[in-house]
Order: structure tokens, then C-alpha cells, then sequence
């Protein structure tokens, strides 16, 4: 039997991996080659990033393994990509200061917590942690020694600038040829997994196009939001198998909810994809009537199958 020693050097070798795939489970991808892709970008495209992501991934991967949580788990980034995220995100709207990485850490422990809890309950935590994070950071951050940057620029309303853009800002990459680069990693397994990512893209080009016909909608002020959570909300729901005219379902409650929110004046984040994503994992996981439900050998009646709403060991 291996004693605490023994675990402790074998989770040290297996870090990097764990750390790479703690970022690429942010794009539903727990493979090095995905995490390294998106670190690349992230470094690219400021070179601060990079390294904070890293720092809120290995927070919440610490504090998963000092808590003891299981370690197949810890190793697909369940726990660690809401940190990692949170760690890009902060280095992205924060100015450099002695409190942001105290906040890059704190975001890592809590993240990993509320991952926990929600697969603990059977349910995707999807980007639920960070977004609470970060609306916390935007109420508190100011008054405990955060300094906001200015926003990343918008997204232009090019089809293929506006598609790739939003797919780099779910990173907080904020460039078109780096947007491209992420994507080409990203199918590199699953050609699928790229082109539902930009299946949502273009869904959200199209409303944007659709709303120069009604200004007053303020769809434009909200562009680069909806799009990030429809791509997100349309590649969640693909990875857990529902179907093509539920993931579209999905990308479209993502977009009216950026939409509600942005009109409201509240900030949201990833908030609408996780909203829309866990809805229409719900409602599709729904039984049909009796008299329609087929069970296991194709007949109907009260024993048919029924689709478990969430697929709970998995951040998507």
C-alpha cells in the first residue's frame, strides 16, 4: 500500500498534466494539448494571464487534494478549471496590485469548494463558481484593494472576426487570429466539439445581424456577451449527448438571458450559459407521456427509460 508520502510524489509528477487539464476543461476539454493551446493564448495575448491562470488552477488543485476529494477527479480539473478561469479573468479586469493574488488564490479555494458541493448533488458546476466569484470581485474588489482595468474591446460584427472573437473572450482572449488557434485545438480530438463551439458563434452572429433591424433592442451593446454564452451553452449541451434542436434551444435562452441582464444593467459573465445550459438539461431530461415513452425493448408503457438530467461526475 502506497503511505501519504508515496501519494504526495505521485500527484507532484502528475501536476503539470493536472494543471493543463484543469484549463482545457474550461472549453469541456480535460486534454494537455487543449490546456496548453489555451495557456499559449493566454500568454500571448497578455502575458500576465497566463501565469494567474495557472496560480487559481493550482489554489483549488491544492485544496482538492488537501481535502482529500477523489483523485481521478482532481486530475480531469473538476475542481480546478472554475480557478483557473477566475485566475485569467481577475489578471484580465484587474490591474496588478498586492491584493490580486491573494484574490487569484482565495477564488481558487472557493471555486474548488462549490465544485464540490454541486457534484456532490449531481450537477454540472459548469462556470456557476466563477461567475459568483466575479460578480463578487466587482462588488467588493474596489473596496479591498482591486484596480479595474478597462474592458476588453467588443467583439466586431464580421462573421467569421465576431465567431472566433467570442470563442477566444470564453478565455478572455481578446484577439481574432488567437480565437482561431484555440478553436483548431479544440477539435483536435472531435472535429464535433469545434463546430458546435462555432455552431453557437454563428447562432449569436445571426441574432446581432437580426437586431440592426430593431436599435432599440440594444442587442449590439450586448454582443460580445451573448456570444460567449451561447457558444458555451450550445458546446455544454453537445457534450452531454442532448439534441441538435436542444443545444440550439439552449444557445437561444443563453442570449435572451444576456440580453434581460444586459438590459437591466447588471453584469452576468458566464451566468446566462449556466442558467440556459442547466435549464435545458432539465427540461430535455423530462419523461414524455406514457403512451409515448418507449422502455428499454422499444415497447411503451410506465417502465421506460428515463435520461438522467445531469451526467454528475464531469464539469459539463
Amino acid at each position: 500500500m502506497n503511505g501519504p508520502g508515496a501519494v504526495r510524489r505521485q500527484a507532484l509528477a502528475r501536476l503539470p498534466r493536472t494543471l493543463l487539464a484543469s484549463v482545457g476543461q474550461i472549453y469541456f476539454q480535460p486534454a494537455p494539448l487543449s490546456g496548453a493551446a489555451l495557456l499559449l493564448c493566454l500568454y500571448l495575448g497578455g502575458q500576465t494571464l497566463a501565469p494567474t491562470c495557472v496560480l487559481g488552477a493550482a489554489a483549488a488543485i491544492a485544496t482538492a487534494y488537501a481535502a482529500r476529494w477523489p483523485a481521478a477527479d482532481i486530475e480531469e480539473g473538476l475542481y480546478s478549471y472554475n480557478g483557473a478561469l477566475a485566475g485569467a479573468a481577475l489578471g484580465a479586469l484587474f490591474d496588478w496590485s498586492p491584493a490580486l493574488p491573494a484574490w487569484i488564490v482565495g477564488a481558487g479555494i472557493v471555486s474548488a469548494a462549490l465544485c464540490h458541493g454541486l457534484l456532490r448533488r449531481g450537477a454540472p458546476p459548469l462556470t456557476a463558481p466563477f461567475a459568483l466569484l466575479m460578480l463578487a470581485a466587482l462588488a467588493f474588489g474596489p473596496t479591498l484593494g482591486l484596480r479595474m482595468l478597462a474592458p476588453p474591446p467588443a467583439c466586431g460584427k464580421g462573421l467569421l472576426g465576431y465567431s472566433f472573437c467570442v470563442i477566444g473572450q470564453a478565455g478572455f482572449i481578446d484577439s481574432m487570429p488567437l480565437g482561431a488557434l484555440l478553436l483548431a485545438a479544440l477539435s483536435h480530438r472531435d472535429w464535433r466539439h469545434g463546430a458546435w463551439a462555432m455552431a453557437g458563434a454563428l447562432l449569436a452572429w445571426y441574432v446581432l445581424t437580426l437586431g440592426a433591424l430593431w436599435p432599440r433592442a440594444g442587442i449590439a451593446a450586448q454582443a460580445t456577451g451573448m456570444g460567449v454564452n451561447c457558444a458555451l451553452a450550445v458546446l455544454a449541451l453537445h457534450v452531454h449527448g442532448r439534441a441538435p434542436a436542444t443545444r440550439l434551444l439552449g444557445g437561444l435562452g443563453a442570449i435572451l438571458l444576456s440580453l434581460l441582464l444586459g438590459k437591466l444593467g447588471l453584469p452576468y459573465f458566464t451566468l446566462p450559459f449556466v442558467l440556459a445550459t442547466w435549464g435545458a438539461l432539465l427540461l430535455s431530461a423530462l419523461p414524455e407521456p406514457l403512451a409515448r415513452q418507449p422502455d428499454l425493448n422499444g415497447a411503451t408503457g410506465a417502465g421506460a427509460a428515463r435520461r438522467p438530467p445531469f451526467r454528475s461526475r464531469r464539469n459539463t
